[in-house]
């Protein structure tokens, strides 16, 4: 598509050739697009495929022991111990008074006590009648009923003391007696609690000494049979691993063995087989190196064509730019001017424009020299008053 601008021909010329500069370049590359290579031929290399020696993994059976004499695991036994028991303890028996016969704890001169004891009562009674006697005597009234009475006082109090004296003995005598019957059954109770409480502790000790001497056998009994089972168990462990290790040992021989051989049989087949592929390599490498010099040639020439006619499409390019470039200085050019002329015709205006003010502006400079001639001609000078108006406003003006 041509460019249009108003700048003239030398403008349209510089255009043209832009517009052709372009064209050739474009057909520079229709004629690089139509161009293809030439294609070298490729050789294939082939090589005889190398057959693959696989290793036989050799396993193991793991040996466990199980129903074989000496690997078996050991079993603890417990024999346990029967409780003894406490041996026979004495009852205790409660005494009763009531069944206590009380004659052996009474005093055995008691008899002696109390007969004394009335005798010397009845001594007393018989010296005090016989000075009552000699009293009445004396008074004369012996015999009398004075007398009488005087004696029966005397024997009714001699026979009140001595009731209450031998009462009093023979109550004191039971008293002490029941008191030692009683000790004697308190003594026989304690004694009889203390037998069983030495019974019971004797027994108790004796069975938790039974027990404890038992307890102790069967711990120790146990002891030895899980210290045993352990040390069985434990052989048996060791023997099971050593039996074990020595299998694995063999199958891991075996697997290394055949890896070896297998290994050794691979490399032989890929160094005979890298020999073909290198023969074969060769080969084909050689007649590739030859398709491609062949190619090579071709295509170097096809692309000497192409740049032939890119460098052509350049400068013709550089030409169209050339011309378009002074087009453009031109039109730069013309614009100064234009720019210059309309500078010119402006002051030309501004010159015009103040004559114009001059001229217009000559009336009112003579008329304020006429005013100012007249102002300086007056000789009074008087003031009144009166209603400004337009003139008055504009007179200093004008």
């Amino acid at each position: 598509m041509a460019l249009q601008a108003p700048g003239g021909n030398v403008y349209n010329t510089s255009a043209n050739a832009y517009n052709g500069a372009v064209g050739g370049t474009q057909g520079a590359m229709a004629q690089n697009a139509m161009a293809r290579p030439m294609l070298g031929g490729t050789a294939t290399a082939t090589a005889n495929n190398a057959n693959v020696t696989n290793g036989q993994a050799q396993g193991y059976q793991a040996f466990t022991g199980v129903g074989q004499p000496g690997y078996e695991a050991g079993n603890a036994w417990g024999g346990g111990y029967t409780a003894a028991t406490m041996g026979p303890v004495r009852d205790v028996t409660a005494a009763q008074l009531a069944n206590t016969d009380m004659s052996q704890y009474m005093n055995p001169y008691q008899s002696q006590v109390i007969d004394q004891t009335a005798a010397d009562m009845e001594r007393a009674r018989l010296i005090a009648q016989n000075q009552a006697d000699d009293a009445m005597t004396a008074a004369g009234a012996f015999g009398g009923s004075r007398h009488g009475i005087a004696n029966a006082e005397t024997n009714r109090n001699y026979y009140d003391r001595l009731g209450a004296t031998l009462g009093g003995l023979y109550n004191t005598g039971y008293q002490n007696a029941q008191q030692a019957a009683f000790q004697d059954i308190s003594n026989r109770m304690q004694g009889d609690l203390a037998n069983q409480q030495a019974d019971l502790t004797t027994g108790q000790a004796n069975m938790n000494a039974q027990n404890q001497a038992r307890m102790t056998g069967a711990n120790n009994s146990l002891a030895a049979s899980l210290a045993n089972a352990q040390a069985q168990t434990a052989l048996a462990g060791q023997r099971i691993g050593a039996e074990n290790t020595a299998r694995q040992f063999g199958a891991n021989a075996n697997n290394q063995m055949s890896q070896f051989n297998a290994q050794s049989a691979n490399d032989m087949a890929r160094f005979n087989s890298g020999l073909q592929s290198d023969t074969s390599r060769f080969n084909a490498g050689a007649r590739n190196d030859m398709a491609r010099f062949n190619s090579g040639e071709f295509n170097n020439f096809q692309q000497n064509q192409f740049n032939n006619q890119m460098t052509g499409a350049q400068q013709l390019g550089g030409f169209s730019s050339l011309g378009f470039q002074m087009g453009n200085t031109i039109s730069d050019r013309q614009a100064a001017d234009g720019a210059q002329a309309r500078q010119l015709q402006q002051q030309i205006m501004d010159a015009a424009q103040r004559q114009w003010a001059d001229y217009t502006g000559t009336a009112a400079t003579g008329l304020a020299g006429l005013q100012q001639g007249v102002a300086a001609g007056k000789t009074s000078t008087s003031t009144s008053e009166k209603q400004g108006g337009l003139l008055d406003f504009l007179g200093p003006f004008l």
